[in-house]
């Protein structure tokens, strides 16, 4: 506002300066014309202005009072001065724009002048002072202009009326007439371009309706949709036709959700799970609310459960049969902690924890063969030799390994000659192997190992004798009892 307010006081002021810059070349060019007649006519001029200064005197003296009685009052002036000011910053906002407005000057031109020469009347009275006079032009001026856009805006609107009833009537040479006289007034016009862009489609729609009316008579509901698809794109106001569209496509979709549920479920009783994934995704991009999506979706978890089962088990019989026997362990503990119940995989898993267990024993006796020369470990061997042979077939390093051991026990279960020497009188006998007797020489065999020979004889002390047997080659030992009691 107080934009406009500082335009109108601009446009005042020029209109003032304009007019003072009048008074000043008129006064120039009547200083000049006396100064040219000046000497020829000086008493003239000089009688004249005397006679005329008395008339004057006297008609003031009359006039005067008349005048000053009908004069307006300062605060009537500065009352009107305020208004015209407030009447022209508004119509700088409101009417300008109207009055430089090509579709209304060409609707009314002769108006439309009249309102802008009223308006310039209306500043040149406010420049000279007259601002009651001003002020009265201006509110002529705005009333002419808002006359001219009212008369506009009722003939826009009843050509536009007009074309619409035509157009509702299917009488569209009629509705494109009336609606070009719409155009012609307001080319712009939303409700216009509007309804000339139904009007353009009005044959193609027709052809659509047509066609949507052939496949209603067909009952084919695919036909339907796409006739009355292509009906609402090309006129989206045939309102009734988006209505129908909207209950035929949720038919469309009741259909589609039937056919989809009842093929995941024969997909589910087929095992064919692939193919009920895809109907089961189908359905939710569909309705994602269906209550068939929860019981089908738990169906194929299972599945997937148990596909999942079985692609384990798979992969650790897979490392089993390539003999992999820590990756069997180490992925089927991991199995079992997602499949405990899985027999497979327990099985699988002990086999593979005995194997380890019998080739980590065996690699025991092979690391460090010369304690095979003690009989207890040699005992142990065997029995380690013994559950070798039930996972042998399983196991390739398992049998290798095993054979290794069992050459290393032959080896260290070689009888090696040992020849006793004693006195005759001495009784021999080697504790935990048995009796040698009285001898002067006796030879025996033993396994490799340590032995303790023991002599005992009347009358004199026991002795006991230690002898390691760890070569091949035959050894003496000599047992006599030669110290008495």
């Amino acid at each position: 506002m107080e934009s406009n307010k500082s335009s109108a006081s601009t446009q005042i002021d020029e209109v003032l300066q304009a007019n003072a810059d009048k008074r000043t070349l008129l006064f120039k060019r009547v200083l000049l014309f006396f100064a040219g007649i000046l000497v020829i006519g000086v008493l003239v001029i000089l009688i004249w202005q005397f006679s005329t200064s008395n008339n004057n005197q006297d008609s003031a003296n009359v006039a005067t009072p008349v005048a000053a009685e009908n004069a307006p009052s300062k605060q009537a002036l500065e009352a009107a001065r305020t208004q015209f000011m407030q009447g022209m910053a508004m119509y700088e906002q409101t009417i300008a724009p109207l009055l430089s407005d090509e579709r209304l000057i060409k609707f009314d031109r002769v108006s439309m002048q009249k309102a802008q020469a009223l308006q310039n009347q209306a500043l040149n009275s406010f420049a000279s002072g007259g601002f009651i006079e001003g002020k009265a032009s201006l509110e002529e001026s705005i009333a002419t202009v808002k006359q001219v856009e009212a008369n506009w805006l009722d003939a826009v609107n009843t050509q536009l009326l007009d074309a619409n009833r035509y157009f509702t009537e299917d009488q569209i040479d009629r509705a494109r007439l009336s609606l070009n006289q719409a155009l012609t007034l307001d080319p712009i016009n939303q409700d216009a371009l509007s309804l000339q862009t139904r009007i353009e489609a009005f044959l193609p729609v027709q052809d659509a309706i047509r066609a949507f009316n052939i496949a209603k008579t067909e009952n084919n509901l695919s036909k339907q949709i796409s006739a009355l698809q292509q009906i609402v794109a090309l006129d989206p106001n045939r309102s009734e036709y988006q209505a129908e569209l909207n209950n035929l496509q949720e038919k469309q979709k009741d259909k589609q959700v039937a056919t989809l549920v009842s093929r995941a479920y024969s997909s589910l009783e087929s095992r064919d799970f692939v193919a009920a994934n895809t109907h089961l995704s189908d359905l939710k991009r569909i309705e994602p609310s269906h209550s068939s999506i929860k019981e089908i979706t738990s169906q194929l978890r299972a599945f997937n459960a148990q596909q999942e089962q079985t692609r384990v088990v798979n992969t650790v019989k897979n490392l089993f049969a390539e003999q992999q026997f820590s990756d069997v362990l180490t992925q089927g503990q991991i199995a079992l902690a997602t499949f405990p119940s899985n027999i497979e995989l327990q099985r699988l898993v002990k086999q593979a924890r005995d194997i380890q267990q019998v080739e980590n024993a065996l690699d025991g006796y092979i690391a460090n063969p010369i304690r095979l020369q003690d009989t207890n470990i040699r005992v142990s061997a065997k029995e380690t030799l013994k559950k070798a042979v039930s996972v042998i077939t399983k196991s390739n390093d398992v049998a290798a390994k095993a054979k290794t051991l069992s050459d290393l026990l032959t080896q260290a279960s070689a009888l090696i000659t040992v020849t006793v020497l004693s006195d005759n009188q001495t009784d021999i006998r080697v504790l935990g192997v048995g009796n040698v007797g009285k001898t002067v020489s006796k030879q025996i065999e033993l396994s490799p190992g340590d032995y303790v020979f023991e002599g005992r004889r009347e009358g004199f002390k026991s002795k006991q004798v230690k002898l390691n047997i760890s070569t091949k080659q035959a050894t003496s030992i000599t047992v006599v009892c030669d110290e008495r009691i």
